[in-house]
């Protein structure tokens, strides 16, 4: 994983800024939590990668594995993830953030609740996401779209990468 620290070392020229921004990337994708956020989103969508990539197997007289093509290829996915999540966000960010000062809710916007929702659901399915205060308006980044880049001293987020697929 690239470091706040490596960024800072490596990314001093244009060069070398085009380079680290590629290798974290790959090495983003590359990573364990990487493959099961990608995966959950799948889930979310209502596409069952476990159902969707089994494949029924005959065996010949000789031992060789053939795939079953006269066996009907009934695949039914459920909805249980998404609406699942769909329910514990609501109960958790459903009636949206609450602060002693009044003023405070307006100074975030009006979105601000939106956007929390957004980002817990991303949070719930793929198990991190990022929030980044833009100016007067938040926006939430899910882990299949963006790159931590981690103190190495102290563990904070310094700053990432949003990437586009």
């Amino acid at each position: 994983m690239i470091s706040y620290q490596d960024w800072l070392k490596y990314a001093a020229t244009d060069q070398g800024r085009v380079q680290m921004i590629c290798t974290a990337i790959a090495q983003h994708k590359g990573t364990e939590m990487y493959r099961t956020a990608f995966d959950a989103e799948e889930y979310d969508c209502q596409r069952n990668v476990t159902i969707l990539k089994y494949r029924k197997v005959l065996y010949t007289l000789t031992g060789k594995a053939v795939e079953d093509v006269y066996t009907p290829n009934h695949k039914i996915c459920s909805n249980f993830f998404n609406r699942f999540t769909t329910q514990l966000n609501q109960y958790l960010l459903g009636n949206g953030a609450t602060f002693e000062d009044e003023g405070i809710k307006a100074r975030l916007g009006e979105d601000f609740d939106d956007k929390l929702q957004q980002m817990g659901r991303n949070a719930l399915v793929q198990g991190l996401a990022f929030g980044f205060w833009n100016l007067d308006h938040l926006e939430c980044f899910k882990f299949t779209e963006f790159v931590p880049l981690w103190d190495e001293y102290t563990g904070q987020l310094m700053a990432g990468i949003r990437f586009f697929q």
